[in-house]
Parts: structure tokens; sequence; C-alpha cells
């Protein structure tokens, strides 16, 4: 796997503790999900603002970064793209390739949860396909990523939502041929700049457990460190939280407008 020495994602959170989307289809639900948000407006409204434009549809949070959804080293050639939603072919190759990663070090791993989990409304995708000429059909996937904006008790079992605006890695999955080539810390960059440009305050990533690798690059390389989770009580953190481990970076509070 790509930074793990077993056949695994990067990242891949199942059902432990990972909530599930009841939107009533108003605009800025998907940020809501079923539990209360114990949290400031303006933390609502920043949510909002990271999934919808001022128009009400989806925002592209890649369009500021058109250099990033190209990656041509290492002998692949390859673009990213950004889509709000799967449809169910593509839904069918992003869970074809977690099951292929993660199902063999995942003791929690279950097909149909998988299968809800990319279905659910509040997810954002990066789609990584390779590069195809202007007019040929869409390239094959070889790599994605799912995540959402929330708040940082995204995966806790517990009534209401706590902490600051989190852009919540679930998912970041490279087939092995282009494991060890560079795709995933290519990745991990990018979601950063998307964090930041959003205005959230942290990005976090939920890693099973054994995967030392990808521990390694997080706390090495990319600057992460374990999320102490001083959002939560004791309690809350015990439940469903077993092999698996959030690791996250703060970014420093952005300059407010004069």
């Amino acid at each position: 796997a790509p930074f793990c020495n077993c056949k695994m994602s990067m990242v891949s959170a199942g059902k432990r503790g990972a909530k599930k989307s009841k939107s009533k289809g108003a605009k800025g639900d998907a940020s809501v999900k079923s539990k209360k948000m114990q949290t400031t407006k303006d933390y609502v409204i920043l949510l909002r603002q990271a999934i919808y434009d001022e128009s009400g549809t989806d925002r592209d949070v890649t369009k500021d970064f058109q250099p990033f959804l190209r990656y041509n080293r290492n002998e692949l050639d390859l673009v990213v793209e950004f889509t709000p939603n799967l449809t169910k072919k593509l839904r069918q190759r992003c869970f074809e390739l977690a099951k292929t990663n993660t199902e063999s070090l995942d003791e929690y791993w279950n097909d149909e949860d998988k299968l809800e989990q990319l279905s659910q409304k509040p997810n954002r995708f990066l789609l990584i396909r390779e590069r195809t000429d202007e007019g040929e059909p869409d390239g094959r996937i070889v790599a994605f990523c799912c995540f959402r904006f929330t708040l940082q008790s995204e995966m806790l079992e517990i009534d209401e939502m706590a902490g600051l605006p989190s852009l919540f890695v679930y998912d970041l999955q490279v087939e092995e041929a282009a494991q060890r080539k560079g795709v995933g810390r290519h990745l991990l960059n990018l979601l950063q700049l998307i964090a930041r440009k959003q205005k959230m305050s942290v990005v976090q990533i939920a890693v099973p457990d054994g995967c030392e690798a990808i521990e390694s690059l997080l706390l090495d390389k990319a600057g992460f460190v374990e999320d102490e989770m001083d959002y939560a009580t004791a309690e809350d953190v015990d439940d469903g939280m077993e092999g698996i481990t959030i690791f996250h970076k703060v970014f420093p509070p952005q300059p407010q407008p004069q």
C-alpha cells in the first residue's frame, strides 16, 4: 500500500463512529448531518460557504489550484478532478479500490457500510485519473479521496457536534501500481490548500492501526500530530474508536479583515 507495508489505503474510515447524513434536502443541511451542531452561527455559515457558492450550487473547491490538478512525474501522467457526488459507476470503482486496499487490514470492514458511506451527501471527492487527450473518454481512476467539511468531532458518537471547523478525510486510496510515486503526498498538499482557502481550522485524517508508514509520513514529513481530542470527553473518545487513530494539522488563526 502507499506508505504502508501492507496492501492498504492511506486512509479508510468506516463504520466506527462515522455518522450517517439525514439531510432534509434544504441547501446547507448536508453540513449539519443528523447530529445537532452545538456551535456558533459563524461556524455553521463557514461550513455552508465551503460547500455551496453564492448561487447555492456545489462549490468547486479546486478551481483556485489549477497547477495542482495535474500530476506528471515518476512515470505517471494524471489529472485531479473534483466532484460533490459519485455516479453509480464511479462509486463502484471507488468502493473496489477501497476494498482491495483495506479489507485485509481492517477488522471492521463491511461492504454495505462502505458503499453507504461513499453515498452520503456531505461527502466531497477528488478523483485522480490517467490523463487522456481531448475528445477521448475519461481516463481510468487510479486514486481517490473522500472528505467533508465538518467539525472536529466528526467520528465520535456524540449527540452534539463539537470542535473547530475541519476538513475531515475519510478515504485516501491509491491503487497499487501508482503507489510510492508521490501521489498520496501530492493529495495531502492539495487538501491542506483547500482547507486553508475555505478557512477551516484543521485537517483531520483517520488512520487504521498498524499502518506505520502513513503515520510516519504524517508525523515526520507532513507536520501532522495525533489528535488528542480535547474537544470531547474520555468516554466519548473510547466509544466507537477501536482500531483507528485520528491525526490532525491545526492551522494558525487567519488574520481578520480590518
